[in-house]
């Protein structure tokens, strides 16, 4: 049958009516896909509380009774929590010390870094205090356990590595460089003692002898 003069324009004003609905379409989702991203997401920030400074902990390590001893940055005690989640505090003497590391000596007690108190701490795991004076200055950090026995801590302010033994007796390597001194320290499975200098973007190495060296760290993008 042959399409009356009607017909054909009613198809031809369908058609039309088709394609300026798809085109319209095509435009709409056009417009909305290049709208910024910013535009359709809103931000909801959430105030989180205050740290409390009373109970902020900083280091830990396991004492020689299987519990476990950690020091608060900003309250003068040395903190004990058992395997099982009970917490006791022992209180020190001091005020605005500011310990941080801690470490189980060969000793059986635990000794701990004074940084503003420029001493080292030691705690039997009955709670019974002592303290040993560093010079001023000397801001102690981190400490750990040494090859030798003895407990080795590094000396942020004062750019030194120090040795204290379980008698007390002290004795201070002092590390070439500039700005702030040696910051955290480990032993390692040499023997030796390995430190971060973080002021001079290199790792040193110490031996129980008082022998340093350093290993420079390359930039992020020169390394391997």
């Amino acid at each position: 049958m042959r399409a009356t003069g009607s017909g054909l324009r009613q198809a031809a004003t369908v058609a039309f009516a088709c394609s300026s609905l798809i085109a319209s379409s095509l435009i709409a989702s056009s417009l909305i896909a290049t709208q910024p991203a910013s535009a359709a997401v809103t931000v909801v920030r959430h105030m989180l509380p205050p740290v409390d400074q009373t109970v902020e902990p900083a280091g830990i390590a396991e004492g020689s009774d299987g519990n476990l001893w950690y020091t608060y940055s900003f309250r003068q005690d040395i903190g004990r929590i058992t395997p099982s989640g009970i917490v006791t505090d022992f209180p020190t003497p001091t005020t605005n010390v500011e310990s941080d590391g801690i470490a189980s000596g060969s000793d059986g007690a635990l000794w701990f870094t004074e940084f503003n108190g420029q001493a080292i701490g030691r705690m039997t795991t009955s709670g019974s205090y002592s303290s040993f004076s560093l010079p001023p200055g000397s801001n102690p950090q981190f400490i750990t356990r040494g090859p030798d026995g003895a407990l080795w801590f590094t000396e942020e302010g004062a750019r030194r590595i120090g040795r204290i033994a379980t008698n007390g007796t002290i004795t201070e390597f002092a590390i070439p460089g500039s700005g702030r001194g040696a910051e955290d320290i480990v032993t390692g499975s040499d023997g030796a003692l390995w430190f971060t200098d973080p002021a001079n973007s290199r790792v040193g190495r110490l031996s129980t002898s008082g022998t340093v060296t350093y290993f420079p760290i390359p930039p992020a993008g020169a390394r391997q």
